[in-house]
């Protein structure tokens, strides 16, 4: 079970134990770091004596550990405590109530534009930002002009799944102008912000190129843009964060762009 990071919990109750009133100082002590220790551990700890010395830091455990153990649960060799597994239950549902909160309010965001009731498949509806056209159009534009090849080549025209960047000694430039264009292309940017870091990305991969000479830079790149476009419905924003993630993107100074 996966331990929680953090349980809130009602110290004051210990002070309306008469048992607990009755402890020394040093048994208080004692008694407060084991409890402390199960709210860390899932409310359960092994009663072995060599383990709660060392959480305790208490070497005479053995002598001390009968006049506490009043206040805990003793069972099949495991210390429990009442409270601390109603703290714990009462966290763990605190938790669960957030996090379906949390997914409904997700839904509710991204699947505004998607019928679909299954959240995940929704992050695959980024093709609905393309214009709808009709059966007609569709067929127009993939019918071959017997009178030109020309006009078949484009209407056949795809995104290639593999740029080789460089493979034809284009010059740095060049292959910026092909990023942005073909990233242009793909990502289908929803307005001039996105545009923009489309072009700041091309800026950043040129300079990284001419600083390091690893050509591979703006194949790597691409292939971050495809896993955004087949996986993310905002591809993006999903290009962005893996730039930052998988190449330590960062955007580029005014010194980089020009």
């Amino acid at each position: 079970m996966k331990k929680l990071m953090y349980v809130q919990f009602q110290p004051g109750s210990d002070f309306l134990n008469e048992d607990f009133l009755t402890l020394s100082t040093m048994l208080r002590g004692i008694y407060l770091i084991i409890k402390m220790y199960l709210y860390a551990n899932n409310g359960v700890c092994e009663l072995n004596y060599s383990k709660l010395s060392v959480i305790t830091n208490c070497k005479n455990i053995k002598k001390y550990w009968p006049q506490v153990e009043n206040l805990f649960t003793v069972k099949n060799g495991k210390i429990r405590h009442k409270e601390v597994a109603v703290d714990l239950k009462r966290a763990r549902k605190c938790v669960k109530d957030k996090r379906r909160a949390g997914l409904k309010g997700a839904q509710a965001r991204w699947q505004s534009h998607c019928k679909r009731k299954d959240f995940a498949a929704g992050l695959s509806m980024a093709k609905d930002s393309k214009v709808n056209e009709t059966e007609s159009e569709k067929k127009r534009k993939l019918k071959p002009n017997s009178n030109s090849t020309s006009d078949f080549s484009r209407a056949s025209f795809s995104i290639p799944l593999r740029s080789d960047f460089g493979s034809d000694g284009q010059s740095p430039s060049s292959m910026q102008l092909k990023f942005y264009d073909l990233g242009c292309e793909l990502l289908r940017p929803a307005g001039a912000s996105d545009r923009t870091c489309i072009r700041l990305i091309a800026d950043w991969l040129k300079y990284q190129y001419e600083k390091t000479g690893d050509r591979d830079i703006f194949n790597n790149a691409w292939r971050l843009a495809q896993e955004a476009k087949r996986n993310a419905r905002k591809p993006m924003a999903m290009f962005i964060s893996l730039m930052k993630t998988e190449l330590s993107y960062r955007k580029p100074s005014k010194e980089i762009t020009g």
